[in-house]
């Protein structure tokens, strides 16, 4: 049964020790939505990143799931593990944990394996932050098959987890974001932040099939990443038992929108 889930921004700056202004606000919420997943009493996080994107339905939805234990790094954004405040930081078990005590701090990180792609040291960096110690699963959700994605938010949904998706709106929104401006963005945005925040609520169905039916060519036109983490998550609401209402908040710092949405329990 899914017990709550997060949505978060894939900006190294959450997880930073201190970040520009206009984006403390941001980093503060999703630090909360975090530590509320860490306090659901699941058995485990389940973390969904955005995979591999346009690739042809043919081709299936291309999907990497693996537990362990987790060395979180931003050393390939060209941020040093202290810089970062994760030198020596390990959240999740490797099999040999599951079996024994956890041991000494550097036993543990040899035992790990360093992920160092954003999105997922992102979410990871957050969960040691709140404290999580129990297992931890990272989903990397691509291509473009919505119905695959679902089955597999279906799947992971009848187990006792919460979900962090790690995936943002779009990155061409205002002459100052990280892509270049598209006009259509300003209204995808505000669509799909409504109906995320509408998510999961008794009678929402169609708010979901809105969400499900999203063209994945214009969010990969729009550089919107979490197109995959919400089809997993739409899977997943669909097989749990209890709704979850959602609260969430939306800002455009430097042009890119940044969504933080928290589903609870109602």
């Amino acid at each position: 049964m899914l017990r709550a889930a997060a949505l978060i921004p894939p900006t190294v700056l959450l997880a930073l020790p201190s970040a520009p202004a206009p984006f403390d606000d941001v980093r503060r919420r999703a630090s909360a939505e975090v530590e509320r997943l860490v306090g659901a009493g699941a058995e485990r996080v389940v973390v969904v990143v955005p995979g591999p994107v346009g690739v042809a339905r043919e081709a299936g939805a291309p999907v990497s799931r693996s537990g362990g234990a987790w060395h979180p790094s931003f050393r390939a954004a060209g941020i040093d593990d202290v810089r970062s405040g994760l030198a020596g930081v390990v959240v999740g078990r490797s099999a040999q944990d599951a079996n024994e005590d956890d041991g000494a701090p550097g036993d543990r990180l040899a035992r790990s394996t360093v992920v160092d792609d954003v999105p997922s040291a992102v979410g990871l960096s957050l969960l040691a932050r709140a404290g999580w110690s129990g297992p931890v699963e990272v989903v990397a959700a691509g291509g473009s098959d919505a119905v695959a994605l679902r089955d597999l938010g279906r799947l992971i949904g009848r187990d006792d987890v919460v979900l962090l998706l790690v995936g943002g709106l779009s990155a061409r929104r205002g002459p100052g974001a990280p892509l270049a401006e598209d006009p259509r963005a300003v209204e995808v945005d505000t669509a799909v932040a409504q109906d995320l925040a509408s998510l999961g609520r008794p009678g929402a169905a169609d708010v979901s099939a809105r969400l499900a039916a999203m063209d994945p060519a214009l969010a990969l036109e729009l550089a919107i990443s979490a197109w995959a983490p919400w089809q997993v998550l739409l899977g997943a609401l669909a097989e749990t038992g209890p709704a979850l209402a959602a609260v969430a908040s939306v800002s455009v710092p430097a042009g890119a929108t940044y969504a933080v949405v928290g589903w609870r329990p109602q």
